[in-house]
């Protein structure tokens, strides 16, 4: 095929000739890093807390994560 011969895809009721996908607005770059939770040096202070805040220790982790997937996800 040469360079002057249009392909097969530009042909009107050919695979390729529909409408074209809108383009999406830029996100995060995909290798861009996560952003920091500071949640989680939390969990390295587990071993001096009372048994009772680990709770909400992990409970304020698991809010942290799960805001940080759902804005990844948007």
């Amino acid at each position: 095929m040469s360079n002057d011969t249009p392909h097969l895809t530009d042909a009107p009721g050919r695979p390729g000739s529909g409408p074209r996908p809108t383009p999406r607005p830029p996100g995060p770059a995909p290798d861009a890093p996560p952003r920091p939770v500071p949640e989680l040096a939390e969990l390295e202070t587990l071993a001096e807390r009372p048994l009772a805040e680990h709770v909400t220790v992990l409970d304020a982790v698991h809010r942290a994560l799960a805001a940080q997937l759902s804005s990844a996800e948007s």
